[in-house]
């Protein structure tokens, strides 16, 4: 996060969402790729070139302690700086907020996240990015918060390009959202045992490792206890 120079950074909004699924699903939905091509179908999640991200290049790296990070390559010639959707209209409203001269090539040609564990997510772009955070209100409920962070804009109001920025980010997010409460109630059926997970999931696993080391093994029933087996694969 270093390269992102945060000193120079302004606070921009925030807002946030209460959802009707446990943290950790509502955490879950933002580590993982492949449902772009499902649950985005209406934005980002569309085949070929135009407003799409190739789930499967993804790159997902696992650091100590909970914490990875997430790489995803946008489909060949698509330019999220410019490119509308043919298909939707979707545009990423990525143009006319200046960048942050210090960011680093991979933030600038793939779509990357990291993750600080137990409860940040963050995706970043090289004119800014939000704070994602996941606190839970009960059992089966969580709050969603959304932080923005940029380069001072020199405005007393939010300038139009940050505003069709955050559009289109909340219309991806509301895209999640909708599904959530859906995966909640299948969690809680009695039906549900298990689930096996690929890597594309590593990072779900590895968070949920982490949250047993940090709760402890000896407090969890067994029958509910995440195998510990992903050390070998932490950088």
């Amino acid at each position: 996060m270093a390269q992102f120079d945060l000193d120079k950074l302004s606070y921009i909004t925030s807002y946030s969402y209460d959802v009707a699924c446990n943290w950790k699903v509502l955490m879950d939905a933002f580590a993982e790729n492949y449902h772009f091509v499902s649950v985005h179908r209406g934005s980002v999640g569309l085949p070929g070139p135009k407003c799409a991200v190739d789930h499967h290049g993804t790159v997902m790296s696992l650091f100590k302690n909970g914490h990875s990070r997430n790489i995803l390559p946008w489909n060949d010639g698509f330019q999220p700086t410019a490119d509308v959707s043919e298909e939707t209209g979707f545009s990423m409203g990525m143009g006319g907020i200046a960048d942050i001269p210090s960011v680093g090539p991979i933030p600038r040609q793939f779509v990357t996240a990291f993750t600080a564990f137990p409860n940040l997510t963050t995706p970043v772009y090289a004119n800014g990015f939000p704070l994602l955070l996941f606190w839970p209100t009960g059992i089966n409920t969580s709050r969603f918060e959304v932080i923005w962070f940029g380069l001072p804009h020199g405005e007393s109001a939010l300038p139009e390009a940050w505003k069709q920025k955050i559009e289109a980010f909340n219309f991806i997010l509301d895209e999640d959202l909708t599904y959530l409460p859906s995966v909640q109630l299948s969690a809680e059926s009695p039906a549900f045992r298990s689930i096996v997970l690929n890597y594309q999931e590593r990072r779900i696993y590895h968070a949920h490792e982490q949250i047993d080391r940090v709760i402890g093994a000896d407090q969890i029933p067994e029958r509910l206890r995440v195998q510990q087996v992903l050390a070998p694969f932490v950088e």
